[in-house]
């Protein structure tokens, strides 16, 4: 419904995101509830005013305490805390998913002068869930719309699915090239460290030799060539997560759908990415033996 200005019970004037509900909202979304309750019917215009906060707003004006049982604008008792739900930046398309403090406050308790004010500027938005096919869904809703005002216009009606594909289009395509140059870089660290050893076995070409005619192995003798580079690539590796483990809360509000520290993709990028930190290094013509 917009940014409105409401008093804590400090007296404190601050602004939030107020959005007004009807009581299967939460349901509908699948919102889940941390504390307290959610809007019910009995929640009408001459009850208690209530409503329910996100989790960001419980973080900012209490501390991430329990906001139920505390008023806002001295009449509305807090009964419900939801957790957030990521959303797209209206101002900047290109900025990250982020998670605004919000209030949800039961639609019979919204007066119908501050419901024509608010239509000015925002529409309202239905949501119907449902367990059966959509094949013919829309047509379904727009005789409903017509049957409760004729003259009630219809914006258009939207699957879900395209409403999070249209908000994540830009981040998609970030991830993309972003994929793009991560196995650009990875090719290009795999052919450098490929020329490194292979020069470094050509170099070592006698050394190699004359070891495998004293009995060691194949496998001992490629053991042995690799030592240095295998010690640098594990060194790099713990570095890289050191770096990782505080540049990862940096970003964090760059992230959605994964964890801060999401273990499945650390370990993928462990044994994809974590051989180019380190590469064999030359140590020059070494000789078991002279040369005569």
């Amino acid at each position: 419904m917009g940014l409105q200005a409401v008093g804590i019970e400090a007296g404190q004037t601050v602004g939030t995101d107020v959005i007004y509900a009807t009581p299967g909202y939460f349901r509908t979304l699948q919102m889940p509830l941390l504390a307290g309750r959610v809007s019910t019917d009995a929640d009408g215009p001459n009850s208690q005013h209530v409503a329910i906060v996100n989790q960001s707003f419980a973080r900012k004006f209490y501390g991430g305490a329990n906001p139920v049982g505390h008023y806002v604008d001295k009449d509305t008792l807090i009964v419900g805390e939801v957790a957030d739900v990521p959303i797209s930046s209206n101002l900047n398309p290109l900025a990250p998913l982020m998670s605004e403090q919000t209030m949800y406050i039961p639609g019979a308790q919204v007066s119908a002068q501050y419901l024509s004010l608010v239509h000015i500027w925002f529409q309202p938005d239905w949501i119907v869930r449902t367990a059966g096919p959509v094949s013919g869904l829309t047509a379904e809703l727009q005789r409903a719309l017509s049957s409760a005002d004729p003259y009630l216009p219809a914006s258009g009606f939207y699957r879900m699915g395209d409403l999070l594909a249209r908000t994540l289009a830009m981040q998609r395509i970030e991830v993309a090239l972003l994929g793009a140059m991560a196995a650009l870089a990875l090719l290009l660290s795999t052919v450098g460290i490929f020329a490194l050893v292979a020069n470094m076995v050509a170099q070592r070409a006698r050394e190699i030799g004359i070891r495998m005619a004293l009995g060691s192995t194949a496998g001992q003798a490629m053991l042995h060539v690799g030592r240095s580079g295998l010690g640098a690539s594990v060194v790099g590796l713990f570095a890289g997560l050191l770096l990782c483990a505080g540049a990862l809360r940096l970003i964090r509000s760059w992230l959605y759908g994964v964890g801060v520290y999401d273990p499945p993709t650390l370990t993928t990028v462990v044994f994809t990415s974590g051989q180019g930190w380190g590469a064999p290094k030359p140590e020059g013509n070494q000789r078991l033996l002279t040369d005569g």
